[in-house]
């Protein structure tokens, strides 16, 4: 539907008289008055709603609602609200005028404002000096007008957070929702969504309280690590947190008594992220190197214990035979996977020694692209080498 064709809809429905050639009417709910429509619509579309309260007989309010169409700068401005004319000498259209305050100015029409989200920000009889002025200030103090289509990827956005966070993967879940988190927009979806984001920080918060009352508990131990890690990576992306995360992360990665079982803790996270995925080579990959770097350690019999795991478990896929097993190289083995392993693995001993923590991040990409190469194995033994 066009922006044009949703205008004339709403004129017809709401009762306003705008230059608009309007549609057949449809059957409405009898019940709901024309105010009621209005709030709704403005929900669904985040516009403000613009009442007029009127009678017939009134010159001031004809010559007013003759302003709103005749002045192009006002039509313009009127494009962006949900309007809706009330008839004063209608028993059933005053009664819904008059649920909401209104400031006496002497003469009519009586102007109502209200934001998408159904608060009034504006109520007085008479009409304003200056009508596109008196609109374009009651625009600004109704929030962002976000587009239909801005509207339609944000509910998109909502239904899979939604999805993604009852599965517990709120690190996934978190970017859909940033995206238009804070839009200032009134809409029911962006509502929504703002309060999904604040939900979704007071559990942060909480975890991240948690996860620091156990560090500062006891003796500093990878389980702990483990445990901060993990709310460093689901609720570090959220805009309210990030800040606070990521300074507590620096100080315990600094800190001596914590620096290796932050490390140890990364690499485990990451490894048990590969097999989450299926990707048990590159899982192993990281265990294994963890196990070399750590040996003897609480980090390490974890994930001996997760490499057995692996072990037991049955292959993702398997071929028909043994000669299309044959023709079917793995990717891990093949000649653009093992260049590019080679490029990492002479990067990570440029910078082996002058900046270990990027030196590890080829190390790292080796073992992830070529996990079964003899790369590989030479990363393995370098990463648990560095200083």
């Amino acid at each position: 539907m066009s922006h044009r064709q949703s205008l004339r809809i709403i004129a017809t429905v709401l009762g306003l008289a705008v230059a608009l050639a309007a549609p057949p009417a449809q059957a409405q709910d009898t019940t709901k008055t024309k105010l009621d429509v209005a709030l709704e619509l403005a929900a669904q579309t985040g516009r403000p709603v613009f009442v007029v309260g009127s009678r017939q007989s009134c010159g001031l309010c004809q010559a007013f609602l003759a302003e709103l169409n005749g002045d192009r700068n006002a039509r313009a401005v009127m494009s962006q609200f949900v309007p809706v004319k009330l008839d004063i000498d209608s028993s059933a259209e005053w009664q819904a005028l008059t649920k909401y305050p209104y400031e006496s100015g002497g003469s009519l029409p009586i102007l109502m404002v209200f934001r998408a989200d159904g608060e009034q920000i504006y109520g007085r009889s008479g009409a304003p000096e200056q009508t596109a002025l008196f609109l374009v200030e009651q625009l600004k103090k109704s929030g962002t007008q976000l587009s239909s289509q801005q509207l339609a990827q944000l509910r998109e956005s909502i239904d899979k957070a939604q999805a993604l966070i009852d599965e517990g993967k709120i690190e996934q879940a978190v970017p859909l929702l940033k995206k238009y988190a804070g839009s200032g927009s009134y809409a029911a979806a962006a509502t929504q969504l703002d309060k999904m984001v604040e939900e979704l920080t007071a559990a942060g918060k909480a975890a991240l309280e948690a996860a620091e009352l156990e560090m500062k508990s006891g003796s500093p131990s990878f389980e702990a690590a483990l445990k901060f890690l993990d709310v460093e990576r689901q609720y570090g992306g959220l805009p309210g947190l990030s800040i606070a995360i990521r300074e507590k992360g620096k100080a315990y990665r600094k800190d001596d008594a914590w620096a290796a079982l932050m490390d140890q803790a990364t690499l485990f996270d990451k490894a048990q992220r590969y097999a989450s995925e299926g990707n048990s080579r590159q899982a192993a990959g990281y265990f294994q190197g963890l196990k070399q770097k750590y040996p003897g350690t609480p980090a390490a019999e974890r994930a001996d214990q997760e490499l057995a795991k692996l072990d037991a478990a049955p292959p993702a896929a398997s071929v028909s035979s043994a000669s299309s097993a044959a023709a079917a190289p793995k990717a891990e083995d093949s000649e653009a996977n093992l260049k590019q392993a080679a490029s990492y693995l002479r990067f990570g001993k440029t910078f082996h020694f002058s900046n270990p923590d990027n030196a590890r991040k080829y190390y790292e990409k080796v073992i992830e692209v070529a996990p079964n190469s003899d790369l590989a194995a030479e990363a393995r033994k370098r990463f648990a080498d560095l200083p």
